[in-house]
């Protein structure tokens, strides 16, 4: 992730955030985000039958289990056949598996499947009830409570991220101003500090949606959600500033000046206070990991899910300076066009 990050970063400020990007540039923004939808949304989630007797017992259409056949289907009545299965995880277990005569005689030896299913409540079998997917090859790993709403992860937390490192350029692009008084620097911390702004909404809006799916409510104060409120409340006054002083010099002046300070409330509501007090949300006081996608424990560290983040984090940021680069061109051909029609 620390490369994704890096070279998402390298080849935004590549040629210039100010110049016009090349074409192959342009196509690898294109290429990495539809690549990233596709291997977010594509694939199915499978586990593993260890995650199925961590689940609630006899919760149905709550897992996918990837399972192996490796033995002869049994009858059991008119209606139901078992068969004994191994997943595919690196502990291999067997269980038994039930489910409808159809479903279960369907099965193929050897062949690897993803079916929807529960676990009972002894965990000696797991009831199946239709086959999601035959030898796939891709496969998402299953994240525990989340099943197939783990797939906004990789567009909610990236979009969290570069919120935090477009604050950062602001910031720095600010205090250049200050440093050289050139007006280019100002417009560079006013786009990114937008833009920033854009994807901090996003992230609210798709962790609010995560919000629902997982607590019941899109919105219930939970301290990360409160300080992210905060802090886009910091930066609309930002932009309120700007739009209240007409003169460019002041204007400039002011609005860097307010930039620096405030990033400085950006790690305390980010990184420090959602962190210091317990939360619904991963990652505060008393969690035991700081989410499922960063999660230290072995059964997170999957190399696929990590394979898509990175790869989500560095589309997305690529994309970001993309953005940024065409509102700064604007901008600054707007501030020209002004310009002549005074003189």
């Amino acid at each position: 992730m620390t490369v994704a990050v890096l070279g998402g970063i390298f080849l935004g400020f590549f040629p210039s955030i100010s110049k016009p990007k090349p074409v192959w540039w342009k196509l690898i923004v294109v290429a990495s985000l539809l690549l990233t939808c596709f291997l977010a949304l594509y694939p199915p989630i499978g586990g593993t039958l260890l995650d199925a007797a961590m689940m609630s017992t006899n919760t149905v259409s709550s897992i996918n289990i990837t399972v192996k056949p490796i033995s002869t289907p049994t009858s059991i009545d008119a209606t139901k056949s078992s068969i004994q299965i191994e997943d595919y995880s690196k502990k291999t277990r067997t269980t038994k598996l039930v489910g409808s005569k159809e479903l279960v005689e369907s099965l193929v030896k050897d062949t690897k499947y993803i079916l929807r299913g529960s676990m009972d409540t002894s965990h000696t079998y797991v009831t199946a009830e239709r086959i999601i997917a035959t030898n796939p090859s891709l496969i998402l790993p299953y994240m525990f409570g989340l099943d197939e709403r783990a797939r906004i992860l990789y567009f909610h937390v990236p979009m969290a991220w570069i919120a935090c490192l477009a604050y950062l350029i602001s910031m720095v692009y600010a205090i250049q101003y200050l440093r050289k008084r050139t007006m280019e620097y100002d417009r560079k911390s006013a786009s990114t500090a937008l833009i920033g702004t854009i994807t901090c909404i996003l992230a609210t809006i798709t962790g609010a949606v995560w919000a629902q799916f997982n607590w019941g409510y899109y919105w219930n104060w939970d301290p990360r959600q409160t300080t992210i409120f905060v802090l886009l409340l910091v930066y609309g006054a930002y932009f309120v500033l700007r739009s209240a002083i007409q003169q460019d010099e002041p204007r400039a002046r002011l609005s860097s000046v307010y930039a620096i300070l405030a990033f400085v409330t950006v790690p305390f509501l980010i990184f420090i206070i959602p962190r210091i007090t317990e939360s619904l949300h991963p990652g505060g006081a008393g969690s035991e990991n700081i989410g499922p996608v960063l999660s230290t424990d072995e059964d997170a560290l999957n190399p696929f899910k990590q394979i898509i983040f990175s790869l989500s984090l560095f589309s997305f940021i690529i994309a970001f300076f993309w953005v940024v680069n065409v509102h700064f061109r604007t901008v600054s051909v707007s501030d020209k066009m002004k310009k002549m029609f005074l003189k």
